[in-house]
């Protein structure tokens, strides 16, 4: 649970320093951030605080002068190596992994926009990518519960997943305004993320005699070696 313990640290840590520097300095605004529709899951708020929080990776990138689409590439292959984490019982380390490669997807596009190196073909990549992203993660969720019941679940998620990003692009076509709604990419990586990052500590507190993952498994059903 190492990992989810340091994504918690990270973003508590965060939170407590933006707190005192809020309280002295007022709160940190991105108007970029702002004009974005915004739900209960990420609210404005929680936005800008997590625009703030990413600065100090935001300052390097800049000064690296990474391109977008290497950005894309990374939040790719991050995602790729998320799903084999999940899908081998590694749900901690997965799920930061996904966490990390979703904020890599932030970047590419913040970039393109802020120094105009946004061009169509660039964003239909980068569309097309996310749509394969979302659906590389529940495949390693499909493959970790298999023989579960849950499978019903992941797969109903999987389905949900490509019709939200269908029906905003049919709508598009048909020049009806989709902006707003529950469950767009920021809210489902939140909560798929974050829910597969801590889920080995709430198990942990659930259920502690629960030997969830193959390795543990495999490690049970060994013979005893000296």
């Amino acid at each position: 649970a190492l990992p989810a313990v340091l994504l918690i640290g990270y973003f508590a840590i965060g939170a407590v320093v933006y707190f005192i520097v809020s309280v002295k300095k007022g709160f940190y605004r991105d108007f970029e951030i702002e004009n974005r529709s915004s739900t209960w899951v990420t609210s404005r708020p929680l936005r800008n605080y997590f625009v703030w929080l990413m600065r100090p990776a935001w300052i390097v990138i800049e000064k690296t002068g990474v391109p977008p689409n290497a950005l894309t590439t990374v939040s790719v292959f991050l995602t790729i190596n998320a799903s084999l984490c999940i899908g081998f019982g590694r749900f901690a380390l997965g799920g930061l992994l996904y966490v990390i490669a979703s904020i890599c997807d932030y970047f590419d596009g913040r970039i393109a926009r802020e120094h105009r190196l946004a061009t169509k073909s660039g964003e239909l990549l980068d569309s097309v990518l996310d749509r394969y992203s979302d659906g590389i993660v529940y495949i390693g969720l499909a493959w970790f519960y298999r023989d579960s019941w849950v499978l019903l679940a992941v797969m109903t998620a999987m389905l949900g997943t490509g019709l939200i990003s269908y029906i905003r692009a049919k709508a598009e076509s048909l020049t009806i305004k989709l902006n707003e709604g529950l469950m767009q990419r920021p809210e489902r990586v939140l909560i798929l993320g974050t829910g597969v990052a801590l889920s080995p500590i709430v198990e942990a507190i659930l259920d502690p005699l629960n030997p969830r993952s193959e390795e543990h498994t495999s490690e049970l059903q060994s013979p005893n070696t000296i």
